[in-house]
């Protein structure tokens, strides 16, 4: 699993040197041009691999620029209400958990793409599309899992057709590097996750549902800071220079 994760991180910094974090901010961006289609990017990876660290960088350096919009993941409800330490406690609320998470995600994006005038490139933690692949099939097994695709197959049946979807996955080639980023961010309902639950997430994401996604760019979550923005900042600002001018 892993030698092929880091051929392809290897495979994507292949196609071009990239630039250090000082020479991407020096640059600037040239803005977001008017498009006809809304494209979403979804940062994707494992627990701990740096998402939110990403999300928030990213929501500094586009602050005024028109059209763009963020989706966190509601992790911080979820901790509030006491959802996500049911979920760890008690694997019978694993189901619920995975539902609630699903319609959490996609509520939030039908939300965004209804608001007007409707934005032209959103920028999600996590996404409706993965949840099936990595924690639904990760946790859930039996029934529990088949009426649970149902619901994520219908759910998606919601999400308009035409929008252009785009990933970034921050993979985690080693995910024992996680567990101290877990432990310094004392999530205490994260206490009982360990290596084991962590590289099945891991393989969920690179062996499984991404493995062969075309509309994806693969950084190495483990990597420096300044590095791992470097190459965000980079495929964002492709991806957003691609969106077609009205």
């Amino acid at each position: 699993m892993f030698e092929r994760l880091m051929a392809s991180i290897m495979e994507a910094e292949g196609r071009g040197r990239m630039e250090d974090t000082d020479s991407v901010a020096a640059r600037g961006d040239p803005g977001l041009p008017a498009a006809t289609r809304t494209r979403v990017l979804a940062i994707e990876g494992n627990i701990g691999v740096g998402k939110s660290t990403v999300m928030d960088a990213l929501k500094r350096r586009y602050a005024n620029t028109e059209g763009v919009v963020f989706l966190d993941e509601p992790v911080d409800e979820w901790r509030e209400r006491g959802f996500l330490d049911r979920m760890y406690k008690d694997p019978s609320c694993k189901p619920q958990f995975q539902h609630m998470v699903l319609m959490s995600l996609a509520g939030n994006l039908l939300k965004a793409l209804a608001a007007e005038p409707r934005p032209k490139f959103i920028v999600m933690e996590r996404s409706p599309w993965g949840n099936y692949h990595v924690f639904g099939r990760t946790n859930l097994t039996g029934d529990d899992l088949e009426m649970y695709k149902y619901t994520w197959e219908n759910v998606l049946k919601g999400v308009p057709a035409q929008l252009d979807v785009r990933y970034i996955y921050l993979a985690a080639s080693n995910p024992a590097h996680l567990v101290p980023r877990l432990r310094s961010r004392a999530r205490s309902e994260e206490d009982v996750v360990g290596v084991d639950y962590l590289t099945k997430l891991e393989a969920a994401h690179c062996d499984g549902w991404l493995a062969d996604e075309p509309n994806k760019r693969i950084v190495d979550g483990l990597g420096e800071a300044d590095a791992v923005l470097a190459h965000v900042y980079r495929h964002v600002c492709e991806w957003m220079n691609e969106l077609p001018v009205a």
